[in-house]
């Protein structure tokens, strides 16, 4: 692999891990109560925008990884 796509792949691991924190927060934020905040504005704006993030990146990624997989198998193929 080279630099460009781990760098890639770390933005998407760090898409993900900020909206499971987003998530974890919203559910564990008003922990004594049985209340979820996932209603609330500011957390359905976060979680909408982050989870569109990362659901869009992830499949960019798998897009990317079969072109590239593709492309090599081409190149082993002219050598």
């Amino acid at each position: 692999m080279n630099r460009r796509s781990v760098m890639f792949l770390f933005f998407v691991q760090l898409i993900g891990a900020i909206f499971y924190c987003v998530l974890l927060a919203a559910y564990f934020l008003s922990f004594p109560s049985t209340q979820v905040l996932i209603g609330e504005p500011i957390f359905k704006s976060l979680l909408s925008v982050f989870g569109g993030l990362f659901l869009v990146s992830t499949l960019v990624s798998i897009v990317v990884f079969k072109i590239s997989k593709k492309h090599e198998r081409v190149r082993e193929r002219i050598q």
